[in-house]
């Protein structure tokens, strides 16, 4: 059973280890760089610094809490290998890629998550060519011997994999590069799991059109809209309109119990949270 939530990196990796002890889970997830990647003139932010001595602990931690998993800021969208600060200045964002693939390696992480980004003015097929490209590009350029993972949106704008027949074309190309199934996403863009029949159509669905040997973890935050709204607006779970009770049937099948589950957006300085939420994911797992 592998439980685990998405904790900031801010101090150093004593800091971080703390954290993990206080959620009580058994995986974590953090950035590389911040969460939102880039500052307020368009530069990319620093990775986080590491250590000889930080990273010889982190690799011990990792004995026993796994999988350690890297997040590739928000503000990435691999659909175009260039962008501009402010000033004009182009950087690349496949090099920033390298980078943090490179900061997963030395840290012995299993998985790099990322987004698949926004098509903009691109034509989506286009996009999703250039997303596998740069990707191909990075893992050619790097040292990193885990897998790259693509998570499924919600549907807003020009977001890309929100359709599963999109996000299979991101996840099903490379046996580097597999998917993590965001629920509360799928649920944003419409479908549901609510009780026994949706789910084993929604189950049923993910087999045939993704297959679920290309899916390597599942997000569970819940949503602060309704189902179909097509905008990821993710929340602590149980306070959002998924709630407890949306996520009941469709964790407690067995294609799901199989996988590392993660949470997010629940505030460090409420412990209380962590273990609401694990108390109701550990009976989730103790009905099967």
């Amino acid at each position: 059973m592998r439980i685990g939530f998405q904790l900031p990196y801010s101090g150093n990796l004593k800091k971080l280890e703390t954290r993990i002890r206080v959620s009580r889970g058994n995986a974590f997830q953090v950035y590389a760089r911040s969460k939102r990647g880039i500052d307020g003139e368009g530069n990319p932010y620093p990775l986080h610094e590491l250590s000889d001595k930080n990273v010889n602990m982190f690799k011990s931690l990792t004995n026993s809490i796994y999988p350690a998993i890297v997040h590739a800021p928000l503000s990435h969208n691999l659909a175009q290998k260039e962008r501009k600060n402010k000033q004009g200045e182009q950087w690349s964002q496949v090099e920033c890629l390298i980078e943090e693939l490179a900061f997963c390696q030395r840290l012995g992480c299993d998985y790099y998550v990322l987004n698949a980004g926004h098509s903009k003015t691109l034509e989506r097929d286009e996009a999703i060519q250039n997303i596998r490209m740069h990707i191909e590009e990075a893992l050619g350029k790097s040292d990193f011997e885990g897998n790259v993972l693509i998570r499924n949106a919600a549907g807003a704008g020009t977001e890309l994999a929100a359709d599963l027949e999109e996000w299979s074309r991101l996840v099903s190309w490379n046996p580097r590069v597999k998917g993590a199934l965001d629920l509360g996403r799928a649920y944003a863009y419409g479908h549901s799991f609510f009780d026994e029949k949706e789910t084993a159509a929604f189950i049923k669905e993910l087999d045939d059109v993704v297959g679920f040997d290309h899916i390597k973890m599942v997000y569970i935050n819940d949503s602060k809209r309704g189902r179909g709204a097509q905008k990821e607006s993710p929340t602590i779970l149980g306070e959002g309109f998924i709630h407890f009770s949306g996520y009941e049937c469709i964790l407690e099948h067995p294609v799901l119990q199989a996988l590392p589950w993660m949470l997010e957006h629940h505030p460090v300085k409420l412990p209380d949270l962590y273990d609401r939420s694990l108390e109701f994911l550990k009976d989730r797992r103790g009905r099967v």
